[in-house]
């Protein structure tokens, strides 16, 4: 089994590709979802082998975070997992990169393959916290929510209908690695995270599952085709009239390049949807990539 530690290392190799680089002589900041970060990265790395003059750089925190650094002029693009509200709108400009789904996360070991929307609203307000109240062992439930002003949080409350003063939110994270890293290390735990996130984790060998919602299992056709109930766009967002570097860059991540490229028939598993296509961050790294590193690093 790999560590979810391996699976945040490998996350930050390439957020952080594109660091400082003294023959550069434009800069790109980049700021928000923790979830869109690594496809960024990827993107940002390609980029630079057609311009190497542009530094660009990445940091997370979440998509309010990332809105709220385009509106204050503190990045030139921010990173979002949901749509911005009417009053985040102002002079910004939605890019919609790609689509993910949102999907309940249980440690593999977990017996429940399956829970309502009843069940899974009762779990993460406390009503039920032991899983053998929904068809589980007796253990008691351990839930991880997402803090406030992350987009999953935000999803989960419009989805089920919930308010946030009934979630508890004690035990909450605002990045998805720190999600699946609880989940994985944690066989009560359970969480709600980025499909895309689940799979390259379950790819590189974290004990954790997605389980269906409405009876359909998240995928890369079932968030295509819309029958999964619970997905979101992944956004760029610009200011109205950006620079020409960060007009460039946006182009080239929107491009049929990258879509092209990011479709090749070798990548690893894809749970988002760009475009209408199937392609995810987690395409991005091969499965030959991850034994290599693995067999390099000894583990």
């Amino acid at each position: 089994m790999i560590s979810s530690g391996l699976l945040f290392w490998l996350a930050a190799v390439m957020t952080t590709g594109c660091g400082p680089d003294s023959g550069a002589q434009s800069v790109i900041e980049i700021s928000g979802s923790s979830t869109l970060a690594p496809l960024m990265g990827e993107i940002a790395k390609r980029y630079r082998t057609i311009d190497p003059q542009v530094e660009i750089r990445i940091r997370t925190g979440g998509s309010s975070r990332g809105i709220q650094d385009v509106g204050e002029g503190i990045v030139d693009i921010g990173m979002s997992s949901r749509l911005l509200a009417d009053s985040e709108k102002q002079e910004n400009v939605c890019h919609i990169i790609a689509r993910d789904g949102i999907g309940i996360l249980v440690n593999k070991e977990n017996q429940v393959n399956d829970l309502s929307d009843r069940q899974i609203v009762d779990i993460f307000t406390g009503k039920v916290k032991n899983w053998s109240e929904v068809g589980g062992l007796d253990a008691p439930i351990q839930s991880f929510n997402r803090i406030k002003g992350t987009s999953e949080l935000e999803l989960f409350k419009d989805f089920f209908q919930v308010s946030e003063d009934s979630l508890s939110l004690e035990s909450s994270f605002v990045e998805t690695l720190d999600c699946l890293d609880g989940v994985a290390n944690d066989k009560n735990a359970v969480t709600y995270v980025s499909v895309g996130a689940s799979a390259l984790g379950i790819l590189v060998g974290n004990p954790v599952k997605l389980l269906p919602l409405h009876g359909v299992l998240p995928s890369v056709a079932t968030i295509e085709s819309g029958e999964y109930p619970l997905s979101r766009p992944l956004i760029l967002i610009t200011r109205k009239n950006p620079g020409n570097v960060v007009k460039q860059f946006v182009d080239y991540a929107l491009s049929a390049e990258v879509k092209g490229s990011e479709r090749s028939p070798h990548l690893g598993l894809g749970l988002l949807v760009h475009k209408g296509k199937r392609i995810a961050f987690s395409e991005l790294i091969t499965e030959k990539f991850v034994v290599t590193l693995l067999r390099n690093l000894e583990l």
